[in-house]
């Protein structure tokens, strides 16, 4: 599968299948290096249903704001985490994010074009609150 190279500078070639790199790890299929995706973390709070989050994306701040449809508890998450394979796809216009069920001490709020938004509540839910269901909705981001 992969060969330890010789070490050239911090990182530590790779040969994968035949091809030499210095990054972590790079997929033949051409898909996209997880180490090398955007990435961002920040806070996320929920109002009544009505969210917002702050966040620092490859070093610019954007924020989110949204509304989730079915579910209206107050929650906040101090530490949450951005995945997204381009900070292209943190744009301007409403974008919905799929209906996901609610966990007790979790939260993972997925956009329709991918982008993840993840993070343990600081108070988790009750066995009866989590029961309520899922949570479904539209957000949008700004870059300040």
């Amino acid at each position: 599968m992969y060969q330890q190279g010789q070490e050239s500078s911090p990182l530590a070639c790779i040969h994968l299948k035949d091809e030499l790199t210095t990054s972590p790890l790079i997929l033949s299929s051409g898909q996209s290096n997880i180490w090398n995706m955007p990435h961002g973390n920040g806070t996320l709070t929920c109002d009544k249903g009505q969210i917002l989050g702050q966040f620092e994306v490859e070093g610019a701040q954007y924020i989110f704001v949204g509304k989730l449809s079915t579910f209206t508890q107050s929650f906040s998450v101090t530490s949450a985490d951005v995945s997204l394979e381009s900070v292209d796809q943190l744009q301007l216009q409403p974008e919905d994010f799929e209906e996901i069920p609610i966990e007790k001490d979790c939260f993972q709020l997925r956009l329709m074009n991918g982008v993840a938004i993840t993070g343990g509540f600081d108070m988790p839910f009750t066995e009866a609150e989590v029961k309520k269901g899922v949570a479904g909705g539209v957000g949008k981001w700004m870059k300040l």
